[in-house]
């Protein structure tokens, strides 16, 4: 009795495991299934080898076993184990905000993104809509007094002359949005930390060099473009101000990071998000 005891406490301890790690939360719950159906799943593979290898009950008496370890599998959800890794989770990240907070004197709310500098606090919001122009970012010094101010258009227009291309090659480059990162954990490990970078697409029809075309691209496809990503990670100095400089940008140019635009009968792949905005034209 003792050796079924263990074997079943076994099953249920690897599976509650798997079901931990798996179970996200998400507003449509399709993650949460996607845990229920996993953990039934992996009970019923990984009890089959642990109650019937070298147990010598009668097969009935195994398969009876594995039937109540099914049952405990299905009950495991409904324990709320899930909720405890989504509270611990939150509660790491509000343990570094709450850091921060003492750090910089300021009051970051949770949907907040920020980067920490020497002496200022670079902050975002990670629940801004793509393509809305109108964000901002905030900057506080170390007493918690904020100093700056700025729209992401505003930012984008001041890194327009440091981008790395050449005058030529700006009249074809959009800034296309502002795109954000707020921490996330997997339990106890970290997976991401803050980040804040703004996006900008050079253009053109100029084929890249050993470029390959992806073989579902249809063979009348015209107006075919050359989309190069080029992002800028904001970076503040001892004053508070941004810097630009080559280390705050980086240009996608390799083929595999190459995106395609182009028209075919009944198709246009399209690549630009529809807030794109051309450099030049940034108000």
């Amino acid at each position: 009795m003792k050796n079924q005891l263990i074997r079943l406490i076994a099953i249920v301890l690897l599976g509650m495991c798997v079901y931990i790690d798996m179970y996200q939360n998400g507003e449509l719950g399709l993650m949460q299934i996607f845990a229920y159906v996993g953990l039934l799943g992996f009970t019923f593979v990984i009890g089959i080898p642990i109650i019937f290898i070298k147990n010598k009950i009668s097969l009935s008496k195994k398969i009876g076993l594995l039937f109540i370890s099914m049952v405990i599998a299905a009950v495991i959800p409904f324990l709320g184990f899930g909720n405890l890794k989504i509270i611990l989770e939150d509660h790491l990240i509000n343990k570094e905000i709450e850091k921060v907070d003492n750090q910089y004197n300021v009051e970051l709310q949770k949907d907040s993104v920020f980067l920490a500098f020497d002496n200022h606090l670079l902050v975002g919001n990670k629940d801004d809509l793509l393509g809305n122009m109108d964000k901002t970012l905030l900057v506080y010094d170390s007493l918690g007094k904020e100093t700056k101010r700025i729209k992401i258009t505003e930012l984008a227009k001041a890194a327009v002359p440091y981008l790395p291309l050449n005058d030529k090659e700006k009249e074809t480059t959009y800034f296309d949005d502002m795109k954000t990162q707020g921490i996330t954990y997997d339990l106890l490990k970290k997976i991401n930390g803050n980040d804040i970078q703004l996006f900008f697409r050079y253009v053109t029809t100029e084929v890249p060099e050993d470029y390959k075309y992806e073989p579902d691209m249809p063979s009348d496809a015209r107006d075919v473009k050359f989309h190069y990503d080029i992002t800028y990670s904001p970076v503040l100095d001892e004053k508070g101000e941004f810097i630009f400089n080559s280390d705050t940008f980086h240009l996608f140019k390799n083929n595999q990071s190459i995106r395609v635009s182009y028209k075919a009968v009944g198709i246009e792949a399209i690549v630009a998000p529809s807030s794109a905005v051309l450099v030049n034209e940034i108000n």
